[in-house]
């Protein structure tokens, strides 16, 4: 079989997220996680921008990021993403935007412990 059938989403292994207009924490547990999902931004007067971030609770930097720039049209644009993260004791995973217009959701889910332990979909 091939490797990455070890990646697969399942019912019960993944975490469903939408997230618009605040910050939130996705997923503060130690391994390898997986992501997919989509952020769209629609925007009419002011820039838009959403992120999946990595934090320690000191420094925070982007895994992914969407902006797009202010317009006096009403305009919009989805891109997608998918890429895994490897989170260490005290990380975090959060993500983030700046309106009720932007939206970032997906799902992931943990494909590896820490130790490197696959952990089936």
């Amino acid at each position: 079989m091939s490797s990455d059938l070890q990646s697969s989403f399942s019912l019960n292994s993944t975490t469903s997220f939408n997230v618009s207009n605040t910050t939130s924490t996705l997923v503060n547990t130690t391994g390898y996680f997986r992501f997919f999902g989509t952020s769209s931004i629609l925007v009419n007067s002011g820039a838009g921008s959403t992120s999946i971030n990595i934090t320690d609770g000191v420094t925070t930097k982007k895994v992914f990021e969407h902006n797009m720039g202010a317009t006096v049209e009403v305009s919009g644009i989805s891109v997608t993403f998918d890429f895994l993260v490897l989170l260490q004791a005290g990380d975090s995973i959060t993500a983030t935007t700046n309106s009720t217009r932007n939206k970032i959701c997906g799902s992931f889910r943990q494909i590896a412990t820490l130790a490197g332990d696959l952990v089936n979909p």
